[in-house]
């Protein structure tokens, strides 16, 4: 028998998401450089090997998932290209070699127009939930190890050193989202 924990999706806000990293939304303080036609704020990205950017496109699926991952060196971050919001699913890091608890997992609705960068070793759901059938596209920075490292193990290489992945399903349980509707 499956245990089922469904996860309440609660809104992402910059006070509710900081334990887990940080949500790229429009900023209330002032810019730290004007340019003639723009004006700059930092986010809290952060990457101790080369940068990847990638283009993503995450498809719709039923909001239902067992694995979660998180990775060494990088503050992973994700930018929806459309003005449309998506739900992630995330835990606070743990010591090393030690699960999240299934009761510690939230799941938080990034608003259309927003972004959310994972802190440096926070749990998450290897995917981001869609409120609609439609695939949403996104930008995402990471790691360019920690990528190489992961599309090594997708193609029958051995494990990565530095992403930790936990397969609720190994212990019977997994998770449901409890969307909102659209």
């Amino acid at each position: 028998m499956v245990a089922e924990f469904v996860l309440p999706v609660g809104d992402a806000t910059p006070a509710a998401f900081a334990p887990f990293g940080a949500l790229i939304a429009p900023p209330a303080e002032a810019p730290t450089y004007r340019g003639i036609q723009a004006s700059t704020w930092p986010t809290g990205f952060s990457c101790a090997d080369p940068v990847a950017v990638m283009y993503t496109r995450f498809g719709w699926q039923e909001p239902v998932f067992s694995k979660v991952e998180r990775h060494r060196g990088v503050t992973q971050t994700f930018v929806a290209l459309a003005p449309r919001a998506f739900v992630v699913a995330v835990a606070a890091p743990t010591t090393s070699g030690l699960a999240p608890m299934p009761e510690s997992l939230r799941a938080f609705l990034v608003p259309a127009g927003h972004g959310v960068i994972f802190g440096e070793e926070v749990w998450h759901a290897l995917d981001r939930f869609l409120l609609e059938p439609e695939p949403l596209d996104c930008v995402m920075l990471t790691s360019a190890v920690v990528q190489a490292e992961l599309e090594a193990q997708y193609r029958g290489g051995g494990a990565p050193s530095r992403t930790e992945l936990v397969d609720f399903a190994d212990q019977g349980a997994r998770f449901r989202l409890a969307l909102p509707p659209c």
